[in-house]
């Protein structure tokens, strides 16, 4: 037997608004007005998308897909930062008043309790919702290209790596991965982090280049890209080192590793590496720490 759900128990699962009880109402008219009017014919305006507008569309959200968890903290990051920008990408909602497109937005303000501008689009017949996103979303690395970076995608897992390094001192497993938005504002102030990725481009045989790139531009921000560019010129070309060498057994442990590994496990052997290298160790093995060790200068 199907279980039907009654209208008071629909009711229920739909989120409460948020706000006062008078300014609930006044939205509320606000908003049907403008339903309304885009039966009649679609139309677009710019508005501020408050908490209690917000919350007012996620209730007539029915039928869509379930929030995602990483674009809902995502956007919300962007916007406690500071760095959410309007570019006219627009909320849709349809004819009949429902909730089309822009529900990850709506549900970002009402949990920040923070507004942000939005274009709201009024109108759009409901079966149109099945035309929205069906495209490919710009990547972080699509967006460094825009720009006129090179090996974007490189870049952009380097930059992630520092910025994620910057704020704990570690590449944990299972660290939040920084939005869009944060990977492209940051390129702007990474100084040299682009010769960083060019310096490390023939390095295929050590696998993943951002963490390479990543590891180098720490480096130079700590001894400089002399000594920087010096040590992971031996990692990478492999001439001349022998057994003993810190950097001979990085370079044959990270070949072991086959690019298979976590990338927070390879920069740890690196760093270990690196510290071995500056102290004038003489060494067996690489042993890596359970975390990103400080490093010598």
């Amino acid at each position: 037997m199907l279980n039907v759900l009654t209208e008071k128990q629909i009711e229920e699962t739909l989120p409460k608004p948020v706000g006062s009880p008078a300014e609930i109402k006044r939205m509320e008219a606000w908003l049907d007005e403008r339903v309304a009017k885009g039966k009649k014919t679609p139309f677009s305006e710019v508005v501020t998308l408050t908490p209690v507008l917000a919350s007012l569309l996620l209730g007539r959200n029915t039928n869509n897909r379930n929030i995602m968890r990483m674009n809902g903290e995502a956007i919300r990051n962007d916007i406690l930062a500071g760095r959410w920008m309007f570019n006219g990408e627009s909320i849709v909602i349809s004819d009949t008043g429902i909730l089309l497109d822009g529900q990850h937005r709506c549900d970002a303000v009402t949990q920040t309790g923070m507004s942000i501008p939005v274009s709201l689009v009024f109108g759009a017949e409901e079966e149109a919702r099945f035309t929205i996103d069906i495209g490919s979303p710009k990547s972080a690395a699509n967006f460094l290209h825009m720009k006129g970076y090179k090996d974007c995608n490189n870049m952009a897992a380097a930059i992630a790596l520092v910025i994620q390094y910057q704020k704990s001192g570690d590449i944990p497993k299972g660290y939040s991965r920084p939005t869009k938005t944060e990977i492209v504002q940051s390129v702007g102030e990474l100084k040299g982090i682009q010769a960083s990725i060019d310096f490390v481009s023939g390095a295929r045989i050590l696998g993943s280049r951002s963490t390479l790139a990543f590891c180098h531009y720490i480096f130079k921000k700590r001894s400089g890209a002399v000594v920087a560019d010096d040590f992971m010129g031996r990692l990478i070309d492999g001439s001349g080192l022998r057994k003993g060498d810190p950097i001979y057994h990085c370079r044959e442990r990270l070949i072991a590793m086959k690019g298979n590994s976590y990338v927070g496990d390879r920069a740890r052997v690196i760093f270990r590496t690196w510290n071995h290298w500056r102290q004038g160790d003489t060494i067996t093995k690489v042993i890596a720490p359970s975390k990103l060790p400080k490093l010598e200068r």
